[in-house]
């Protein structure tokens, strides 16, 4: 082999690697990488100047005319990527979320990580992520500190199933009321919250979102919510009969359940109170034409046949005032 200059273009990462320079005549030269720049070229006696390798071993495979031979290293650093060193997102966010400007990135969870996540990977939570680039197919071995901040906003609380009235026309708008910052959706992911003017549909989850204003993020997942809507009228039935036939046993008023916020009174005839309760219908609460108040004898066999005032007041969902209906109940007594 015959002195001269040989010119190899090296990539390296800043450490220790294995690699090999070939001359002409295949001669493998084995050499690693040490910091600074500085090279250690194993068996081979010789000096580094710069970038230029001085050395005058002889091979016996080769047929040198010169005793040394200077061999070019043209050297290819790879810095690591730059980022903003303190990020925040919302929870759900991934790593293709952060900032960073650099070629072919990849993440890891320390500095001395060999596996990088997947930049569709969520982020795990606060700390510490370090990042790669790759350029020419060398990865840089220094690594990029980001400090990861994830702003988690709590889930809705309360908001398990809701009834709204046909007559209230009911909208979104009519959900956003039920807690401040609340968002709706059709759908558990994806999509745009919903408009408020948006018509409520009978029997249909919908789903709920916190919101904080102060991050711009919002609660995950989604909480799901019943959602009906009912002919909410009440229709009262005015005939309770004591004869165990199976037949208006009870004072019936249809829809009462809808209303619990409620309170019944019943009088006699000389507008005595004879019956009072609140939460009418709800949980077997019924007058069956006895009377639950002090001052009324014989209880048990019930009040006597006859004509009864009754006035009910009853709540309407998301008012504040009540509804007042009055009537006449026929109470039946055969026992």
């Amino acid at each position: 082999m015959e002195g001269g200059e040989h010119i190899k273009t090296i990539n390296y990462q800043n450490e220790i690697l294995p690699a090999t320079i070939s001359n002409k005549n295949h001669v493998a030269i084995p050499w690693k990488q040490e910091i600074n720049e500085v090279f250690a070229i194993v068996n081979i006696d010789g000096s580094v100047i710069g970038n230029e390798l001085q050395y005058n071993k002889l091979f016996p495979e080769c047929d040198y005319t010169n005793n040394s031979a200077n061999l070019l290293l043209v050297l290819n650093h790879v810095n690591p990527p730059t980022a903003e060193r303190e990020q925040e997102f919302c929870k759900s966010a991934t790593f293709s979320n952060i900032m960073v400007s650099g070629k072919n990135v990849k993440w890891y969870q320390d500095l001395n990580s060999l596996l990088p996540y997947n930049l569709t990977d969520e982020i795990p939570g606060d700390g510490h992520y370090y990042a790669s680039q790759t350029i020419n197919g060398c990865e840089s071995r220094d690594r990029t500190s980001v400090n990861i901040v994830i702003n988690e906003v709590d889930q809705p609380e309360g908001l398990d199933e809701f009834n709204f009235c046909i007559t209230e026309n009911p909208t979104i708008a009519l959900l956003e009321q039920q807690a401040d910052q609340l968002k709706w959706y059709s759908s558990a992911t994806g999509g745009e919250p919903l408009d408020p003017s948006m018509p409520l549909t009978d029997n249909t989850i919908y789903f709920a979102t916190n919101f904080n204003e102060l991050s711009g993020c919002e609660s995950t997942p989604r909480k799901p919510v019943q959602v009906r809507t009912n002919e909410c009228e009440i229709e009262i039935f005015n005939a309770v009969s004591i004869d165990n036939n199976s037949k208006n046993e009870f004072f019936r008023i249809s829809n009462i359940n809808l209303y619990p916020d409620n309170y019944l009174e019943i009088y006699n005839r000389y507008g005595k109170l004879v019956y009072r309760t609140s939460k009418y219908g709800l949980d077997g609460n019924v007058f069956t034409g006895k009377s639950n108040v002090n001052g009324v004898t014989k209880k048990e066999s019930g009040l006597p046949s006859g004509n009864y005032i009754y006035i009910l007041k009853y709540k309407l969902p998301r008012k504040s005032n009540y509804k007042i209906a009055k009537g006449t109940l026929f109470l039946i007594n055969n026992k």
